[in-house]
């Protein structure tokens, strides 16, 4: 992600002519660094994983090096372990609200309110890499069948399984998926590189929102490092619930491990499980960890302001906390207080604390 705060990616020299994208949400999934190994020349530019975005071929040519994000919401918040970022957007005719939950095996990823204004169709890009081995699809609670070469619109699947990674939609949606080789060259990314056609077969999944399209939204958790029956268990008994997923809010709570996740784009009111609901009275990034004897609840402001939040919790908890978050070159980190109030982490002290420094 980028923000008025931090530049996007750059570009100069004849490189990097299609990255127009690559800092608008982008995110790949990566177990042992060969799933891109040089896929750049025949990536489709306009579907970088992650991104939703126009699909436009060739990508817009970015400008030449320092050019900064819009989307001045643009972060996350970090224990340490467990996070949740939130995004923003507003980008090249299209926009929307995007959040990204990281547990332990998933990563779970919203968007809502998408909406655009462009010439093309909307997409919102799942992953984009190279093909590697047999690609499994599930409409109901069995294992699956085996997909052919081309392009195929699934309706409703339970999940996808490729190259050990599984991607579980918990809502019924349409999906888009292409199996298929795609051509390019280095020299259509690099002025200086070779123009000889390149050729690679590529796995591709995808939203597609159509032209002009009008609060809409999608869901999927990605599980990497899973085999095909894992994935047929996973999704059968699914340790996630996403607890709201409106312009106003995302959140999600893993079950399993006693974390949950909010992105409040407004101030607002989150039921994470019976018993327990938290409220919070500005914009801001929170983690509730009950995973241990103690509650922990970490709060962000994505904006980087200097600002004091406050989070209400009520219920089998009725306390008031309240965060004064970091300010000046710390603004944006995160900070943690337990349900009593008490401090668990101080602002950081040092620049190596700065690792989970939202950006």
């Amino acid at each position: 992600m980028c923000s008025p705060r931090a530049l996007s990616h750059e570009a100069g020299n004849g490189e990097n002519l299609q990255g127009y994208y690559l800092s608008q949400g982008s995110m790949v999934i990566m177990r042992d660094g060969l799933e891109y190994k040089d896929i750049y020349p025949v990536w489709d530019w306009g579907r970088i994983p992650g991104v939703t975005s126009p699909h436009k071929d060739p990508a817009p040519k970015p400008p030449n090096w320092r050019f900064p994000g819009t989307a001045t919401f643009a972060g996350g918040t970090s224990d340490g372990t467990y996070g949740t970022a939130g995004f923003d957007f507003s980008w090249d005719g299209a926009w929307g609200k995007k959040a990204w939950f990281f547990f332990d095996d998933e990563v779970v990823a919203l968007g809502a309110g998408l909406g655009g204004d462009a010439a093309e169709p909307i997409y919102s890009s799942v992953n984009q890499s190279l093909k590697r081995g047999s690609i499994n699809v599930s409409y109901d609670s069995g294992s699956g069948s085996s997909l052919g070469t081309g392009e195929h619109t699934l309706d409703s699947p339970r999940w996808v399984h490729h190259d050990q990674v599984g991607y579980v939609f918990p809502n019924p949606s349409v999906v888009q998926l292409k199996n298929a080789d795609q051509s390019g060259s280095w020299q259509e990314i690099n002025n200086s590189k070779s123009s000889s056609v390149i050729t690679k077969s590529v796995f591709s999944l995808w939203f597609d929102h159509g032209v002009e399209p009008s609060d809409q939204g999608y869901a999927y958790i990605m599980v990497p490092g899973a085999s095909l029956s894992e994935v047929q268990t996973y999704a059968n008994a699914l340790p996630v619930r996403i607890l709201s997923n409106t312009t106003q809010q995302q959140a999600v709570r893993n079950d399993a491990l006693g974390i949950a996740g909010i992105v409040f784009y407004a101030s607002g009111t989150v039921n994470l499980r019976p018993g327990l609901s938290v409220e919070a009275d500005a914009p801001c990034i929170v983690l509730v960890n009950e995973a241990g004897s103690e509650t922990k609840i970490t709060v962000a402001h994505p904006e980087n302001a200097e600002m004091t939040v406050t989070i209400t919790l009520s219920g089998d908890l009725n306390e008031v906390l309240v965060y004064n978050l970091p300010t000046g070159r710390f603004a944006g980190s995160s900070m943690t207080l337990s349900a009593t109030g008490a401090p668990i982490n101080d602002p950081p002290a040092s620049p190596e604390a700065l690792r989970f420094k939202t950006q």
